[in-house]
């Protein structure tokens, strides 16, 4: 999803309506002053909201994209139809180079 130049210091997941199932999120970016591009979200800390059937969060960020959940590879939430909207997921990335120091 292009962002436009848009920064930020995690990424969520929201579903609405259902229960959520994920392979893989890969999250690309780099930091002012470096070329290129880089995966910064793969091994990167993850939380879920809720969990269902023994799919913990950080499978989506595990580098292994194999949708079959019997391989142990992917996430899976507990929520119903009655998310309301509510972030499921979350992958917070560490973004490599220089940073501004925080106050």
């Amino acid at each position: 999803i292009p962002c436009d130049g848009a920064q930020g210091s995690f990424v969520k997941v929201v579903q609405k309506t259902n229960w959520l199932h994920l392979a893989e999120i890969q999250v690309f970016g780099g930091a002012k002053g470096v070329k290129g591009l880089g995966l910064l979200s793969q091994g990167k800390p993850t939380k879920q909201k809720d969990m269902g059937w023994g799919g913990v969060s950080k499978r989506a960020v595990d580098g292994n994209a194999n949708g079959w959940y019997a391989s142990k590879t992917s996430t899976h939430s507990r929520q119903t139809r009655t998310t309301g909207g509510r972030w499921i997921w979350q992958v917070t990335p560490r973004i490599p180079g220089p940073h501004p120091q925080q106050d």
